[in-house]
């Protein structure tokens, strides 16, 4: 078996799926469309804006509806990945969005018209994320622990 050379444009064909959209239809009057693919780098924009925003809400008191990263990870997928509504700036502003958008009968059809496989890159990535954070937040834990015992042997050495 013969093989091609990876290339950029090989790459770059992979990764037109991500801007394929599907016609989801709700209902005999409405319809959504969907990009099935989730583009792993708006994934990990969208888990950065949740982590930010989930610390904004529960300082916010203006914001009656208190959400979690989970509540806000699913909800900006599905703005994010479909052509419902952007997601607007301010914190109240993507809260009232997020409060009419779960309300409407529609949230659950159109959250279920995405494959599981695309939320479950969402959770592999923030996995990664967390896991590398945590492996950063322990290396640097550790070279904070070998200055502090290098200051001690030099200070008793001294002595």
């Amino acid at each position: 078996m013969t093989t091609q050379k990876l290339t950029l444009d090989h790459i770059k064909d992979g990764n037109k799926k991500y801007d394929e959209n599907v016609k989801v239809q709700l209902d005999d009057n409405f319809h959504v469309h969907i990009y099935p693919n989730f583009d792993p780098v708006k994934i990990t924009q969208i888990i950065n804006m949740a982590l930010k925003d989930v610390v904004e809400i529960e300082s916010n008191k203006k914001i009656k509806h208190k959400l979690n990263i989970v509540d806000l990870l699913s909800i900006y997928a599905i703005l994010t990945f479909s052509d419902i509504a952007d997601i607007p700036q301010g914190i109240v502003s993507k809260v009232n969005l997020i409060t009419e958008l779960v309300k409407s009968p529609y949230f659950k059809l159109i959250s279920g018209s995405f494959p599981e496989e695309s939320f479950e890159s969402i959770n592999e990535k923030l996995l990664s994320m967390t896991e590398g954070a945590i492996r950063t937040q322990e290396a640097l834990t550790d070279k904070a622990n070998q200055e502090i015992l290098q200051k001690v042997q030099k200070l008793t050495e001294v002595s």
